[in-house]
C-alpha cells in the first residue's frame, strides 16, 4: 500500500512539475512574441511578470493620478474639459502639445483635464466615476469619452493580454442593472495557460455576430449608468462620446438611446471625409498621427459648440 500510495504520489508531483514548464515557457514565449512586436513599432511592451498570484489591489492603476497626462492649459478660469478613454484619447506616442486634449485647450482656451490610458475602455470610465476622487480638479463643463471598435472586445474580458497581470474591472447586468463583478481571486485562471484559454473564450464571444445584440446592449447600459454618473456628479456638464472610424456599425442602433438621455454622439466621419486608415494619419503600430488632432479638432470644436 505504502509503494502504491508513493507511486501515486510521485506521479501526481510530477505531472504538477510538467505543468508548471509547460505553463512558465508558455507565458515567456508569448511574452517575447508580444515584446518584439512592440520593439518593432516603438511601443511598451507589458512587463514580464510570470506569477500565480495576481495583485491585492487589481484596480488601483485606473485611479492613479500619475497614470494620466499632465493637465493642459491648466491656469485657465474657463470651464474646464474631461476626456476619458484609451489610447486613442491619451495621445500613444504623441508630444503634450500633439494630443486631442491639447490641441482643445489650445482652441477652446478651456483647461483639459485627460483621464485616459492606453488598454482602457468604456468600463474604465465608469469605474473611475464610481472610484476617483474628483473634488481635487475644477468641476467640468464638458466630458468626452473616444470610442474605438476594440473597446468592445476589452469590455468582455477581464485581461487586456493573458500575459499581463493587470486585471479589468467588470460589471454585469442583473436584472436589467449594471452592478460590479467582484475581481478573480486566486483561482485557475491566474495559471497562464488557462488564463489564456479563458481570454479567448470571452474574446470571440466579443467577435461573435451571435452575441452582438447583447454585447451592444451592454455597451449602451454602460453608457447611460456614466451618464447617470456624471448628472449625479457634474449636474451642469455635457457628456459627448466621439467614435473614432467606427467599424461596428451595430453601435448606431444605441444612438438615438444616448441621445434622448442628453448624451452627444458624433463620429470623425462627421468631422471630416479624410480616411483615417491612410498611413499619413495614423502611426506605424497604427495609433492617431499627430496631424489627426490638428484636422478633427477644429471641427469637433465647431460641430458640438464647445467654445
Amino acid at each position: 500500500m505504502n509503494k502504491k500510495f508513493k507511486k501515486i504520489a510521485i506521479t501526481i508531483l510530477f505531472s504538477i512539475a510538467v505543468f508548471f514548464v509547460i505553463d512558465f515557457t508558455a507565458y515567456t514565449t508569448d511574452w517575447l512574441i508580444i515584446k518584439a512586436e512592440h520593439d518593432k513599432f516603438g511601443t511598451y511592451a507589458p512587463s514580464y511578470k510570470y506569477t500565480l498570484l495576481l495583485d491585492e489591489d487589481p484596480f488601483s492603476y485606473i485611479v492613479d493620478k500619475n497614470s494620466f497626462r499632465k493637465p493642459s492649459n491648466e491656469k485657465s478660469k474657463n470651464p474646464p474639459i474631461y476626456i476619458f478613454g484609451c489610447s486613442f484619447a491619451y495621445g500613444e506616442k504623441l508630444n503634450d502639445n500633439e494630443t486631442f486634449g491639447a490641441k482643445l485647450a489650445e482652441i477652446t482656451n478651456r483647461p483639459v483635464y485627460t483621464f485616459a490610458y492606453p488598454g482602457f475602455s468604456v468600463q474604465h470610465m465608469l469605474y473611475q466615476l464610481d472610484n476617483m476622487d474628483f473634488s481635487k480638479y475644477p468641476k467640468p463643463k464638458t466630458i468626452i469619452y473616444i470610442y474605438i471598435s476594440d473597446q468592445m472586445r476589452r469590455l468582455m474580458t477581464d485581461f487586456n493580454q493573458p500575459v499581463q497581470n493587470v486585471q479589468y474591472p467588470r460589471y454585469e447586468l442583473k436584472n436589467g442593472d449594471l452592478k460590479f463583478k467582484e475581481k478573480i481571486k486566486f483561482s485557475y485562471v491566474n495559471f497562464y495557460c488557462l488564463r489564456k484559454i479563458y481570454c479567448y473564450f470571452q474574446n470571440s464571444r466579443a467577435a461573435n455576430a451571435k452575441f452582438a445584440e447583447e454585447n451592444y446592449d451592454l455597451l449602451e447600459k454602460h453608457f447611460l449608468a456614466i451618464n447617470s454618473k456624471i448628472k449625479e456628479k457634474f449636474p451642469n456638464s455635457q457628456f459627448i462620446i466621439l467614435l473614432y472610424n467606427p467599424t461596428d456599425k451595430e453601435f448606431f442602433r444605441s444612438k438615438k438611446t444616448l441621445e434622448d438621455q442628453g448624451i452627444k454622439v458624433t463620429t470623425t466621419a462627421d468631422l471630416s471625409p479624410i480616411n483615417l486608415s491612410n498611413d499619413e494619419y495614423k502611426l506605424k503600430d497604427s495609433h492617431p498621427s499627430a496631424k489627426v488632432w490638428e484636422i478633427l479638432t477644429p471641427k469637433f470644436v465647431e460641430k458640438t459648440g464647445l467654445k
